[in-house]
């Protein structure tokens, strides 16, 4: 991997090009998995195993904080002239950014040098790598769906949603910004920090996994042992992070990327105003979440219109604590409690009005792909340059009001469509500010 590495970056080869370059392998991999047939499946497996490699390298070149990539000799080269050290053997690439120093940066840098810069990595990683899953899985499911399994899309939804989850849980949790969820589950216990390592796999590995059960078991296995893992880590995540998260989201910056990932749009922000912060979230949106999860139980599919509206009423009790400092021992539960009120209402509802299954799972896949965007770390040049988030646009609130009226006067097909068209660009318009917004100091 370091030669090729070295390959990559000594042809300007860039992580962000990379990133883009896995995506399209991972729609390859997606439409022969639709297929079903075994010469399918087996096309499939190499265009996926294309995705791995792209990744992989992309995610080596845009480097961990810390990590190291040693240059190839023409490479070395044209960085030593600028490196206060003269240093030609080595490079640091802290923070995503093959870093050569202050005098290395900017306009007037070489061609390899400025390829070798992500711009905007996080976020842009973030959404292709998130988009990849949904592609495969979904590819998946229609494959399973096409050799006659029943229940397809409901599974892969499900599985998109428990990902999400447990990817907004370390996120809002504050995990990473102490060492990683290894050492923040661990508390003084070895086994924990073990357990850590295998809790909420990366992408990687998650689609490994699916990969392998779907060539040994099929669509319908893979896609189960998926959901079985990430269930599992998102309760033994949520349980050890009680307990250790009073300190995790006591910094002003977790807490606003809590706020953040809340997603509010204008009228939870009206709300939220209105009672001048005053309300304590958790319990509200814990009221809705109960009065989704009751409905769904249910079945949405032959209720009036008043009762439909119901859990968007009482979840929108949520909305006047978007003012809220989230500064409590369990604030941090707020956004992924809010998230998962939208899936269990956006899957049981579309199910249930005979929505087509790929509708409602592109639905669930890009409001997933569209938290995963907020949660990455933000760029301040690029928020500077133009404000994009919460309080901009629709929120979950405005969101949820739409696919409820649309059901309700029977175009719930276009309303979920158009809602997922919506999400589609808005992820576009804000991962390309973030990617074509220039570099300030180490942001990305």
């Amino acid at each position: 991997m370091v030669r090729l590495t070295n390959w990559a970056a000594g042809r300007a080869i860039g992580a962000n090009p990379l990133a883009g370059v896995s995506l399209l392998f991972a729609l390859c991999a997606s439409a022969w998995f639709s297929g079903g047939s075994s010469i399918d499946i087996f096309w499939g497996m190499i265009a996926l195993s294309a995705w791995l490699l792209a990744r992989a390298l992309a995610l080596r070149l845009a480097a961990a904080p810390g990590g190291r990539v040693r240059a190839s000799p023409p490479l070395a080269a044209a960085a030593s002239a600028r490196l206060p050290d003269g240093s030609t053997d080595w490079m640091t690439l802290p923070g995503g950014a093959w870093d050569v120093g202050e005098a290395g940066r900017g306009r007037g840098d070489p061609p390899a040098i400025r390829a070798m810069t992500g711009r905007g990595f996080a976020r842009l990683s973030a959404v292709c790598g998130l988009s990849s899953e949904c592609a495969i899985y979904g590819g998946m499911a229609a494959g399973g769906q096409s050799e006659g399994w029943t229940g397809m899309w409901p599974l892969a939804a499900a599985t998109i949603i428990s990902i999400a989850l447990a990817d907004m849980l370390i996120a809002c949790s504050g995990a990473a910004a102490v060492g990683g969820l290894a050492k923040a589950i661990a508390g003084n216990s070895a086994i924990w920090r073990w357990a850590g390592r295998l809790l909420a796999p990366s992408a990687g590995p998650r689609v490994a996994l699916a990969a392998l059960g779907l060539v040994v078991h099929g669509p319908r296995v893979a896609l189960f042992a998926l959901l079985a893992t990430e269930v599992t880590s998102i309760g033994v995540i949520g349980w050890r992070l009680g307990t250790f998260a009073a300190g995790l989201t006591a910094d002003l910056a977790r807490r606003r990327l809590v706020l953040t990932c809340r997603d509010d749009g204008a009228l939870a922000g009206w709300a939220g105003r209105l009672v001048q912060g005053n309300i304590v979230p958790l319990p509200s949106i814990c009221a809705g979440l109960g009065a989704v999860a009751l409905l769904a139980v249910l079945g949405l599919g032959d209720l009036p219109g008043v009762v439909a509206l119901a859990p968007v009423m009482a979840l929108l009790l949520a909305a006047p604590g978007s003012r809220h400092p989230h500064d409590g021992r369990s604030d941090w539960l707020a956004p992924v409690l809010l998230a998962l009120s939208q899936y269990v209402y956006l899957a049981a509802l579309g199910f249930a009005r005979g929505v087509p299954g790929p509708i409602v799972f592109s639905l669930c896949a890009l409001t997933a792909i569209w938290y995963a965007n907020l949660a990455a770390p933000p760029r301040r040049a690029a928020t500077r340059a133009r404000k994009i988030g919460p309080g901009v646009g629709l929120g979950w609130e405005s969101r949820m009001f739409i696919v409820t009226f649309t059901a309700i006067v029977g175009i719930a097909n276009i309303g979920y469509l158009g809602l997922a068209v919506y999400l589609g660009l808005l992820i576009c318009q804000n991962v390309m500010v973030g990617v074509l917004t220039p570099r300030e100091g180490n942001d990305r």
